[in-house]
């Protein structure tokens, strides 16, 4: 900042003060433009410049550091008070030329040819875990695969649907199965039967309602026999939770700060167990 008119400004550049009229504003610009670090580069990027540069760049940050440091225990020299004018103007503009000239050449020489540390650097070569291989082996393996639209796929439903109508009118044709019989409910009978639901439609009626009762019971009846037993329904959710350690195993890591409370080992220790997780605790 440099008080100019009364008002404080920032300053960045010699063209943003007047240097006929304010030689503190000079001096303001100059600190703002080399004072500031880094003075020319991040120190991680001063490590790809030649060992010439490098060690100029480290001379000009040292005295940008030690120039800062006596201003801000105020120890100013008598000659940077005597400076003023046009002599102070003619050093501001040649302290940033140097300050940019020197910028320019080292981005312009920066290279990873110069780093001492970048031959150390190793990028060992990922290795595919026998999941990762299996996986890679069955795709140049398979054959290729003719994905089919939506129409072509309904149109593939209908023909195969159709074929296997076709065969089972031909074996009932044959007499080899006997004819289905009619599928009646409440809502197609009269048209189904004709004649004899008009002459006696009670008669017709209880049929049509036991044949109901009828399919209800087959299917009460499938639905129990695939139901499984709690002895099969436990093993089918332990097979589930178990993992297939043939091929590749997962493993998690978990940290936690504290584990002292005893209810948290417990649930921790119950949560296995329910889940089937295996492993260890390492405390520290």
């Amino acid at each position: 900042y440099a008080n100019i008119g009364g008002k404080k400004k920032i300053l960045t550049s010699i063209s943003d003060v007047d240097v006929e009229k304010n030689d503190a504003a000079i001096a303001a610009a100059l600190s703002a433009a080399t004072g500031s670090m880094p003075y020319a580069m991040e120190w991680w990027d001063a490590e790809l410049l030649p060992g010439k540069l490098r060690k100029e760049l480290a001379g000009e940050e040292g005295k940008a550091i030690a120039s800062r440091a006596k201003k801000k225990l105020a120890r100013k020299d008598d000659e940077d008070a005597a400076a003023a004018g046009t002599t102070a103007s003619e050093r501001v503009r040649d302290k940033m030329e140097q300050h940019s000239h020197l910028v320019e050449k080292c981005y312009r020489h920066a290279s990873l040819a110069h780093s001492r540390t970048h031959a150390l650097v190793q990028h060992p070569v990922p290795i595919l875990t026998p999941a990762q291989r299996a996986a890679r082996e069955a795709l140049k393996n398979k054959p290729p695969t003719l994905h089919l639209t939506k129409a072509e796929r309904k149109r593939h439903r209908k023909l195969r649907r159709a074929e296997r109508l076709r065969e089972q009118q031909d074996l009932q044709a044959a007499g080899v199965v006997p004819p289905p019989e009619p599928r009646l409910t409440l809502s197609n009978y009269m048209k189904v039967l004709g004649d004899q639901a008009v002459l006696d439609p009670s008669r017709m009626e209880a049929v049509v309602m036991s044949q109901i009762q009828s399919r209800k019971i087959k299917h009460e009846k499938m639905n129990e026999e695939r139901k499984l037993t709690k002895e099969q329904r436990s093993a089918k959710h332990t097979r589930k939770l178990q993992e297939d350690t043939s091929v590749s195993v997962r493993v998690a890591l978990f940290y936690v700060k504290d584990m002292g409370h005893p209810y948290h080992r417990a649930k921790v220790d119950l949560n296995a167990q329910q889940n089937g997780i295996t492993g260890g605790v390492l405390e520290c």
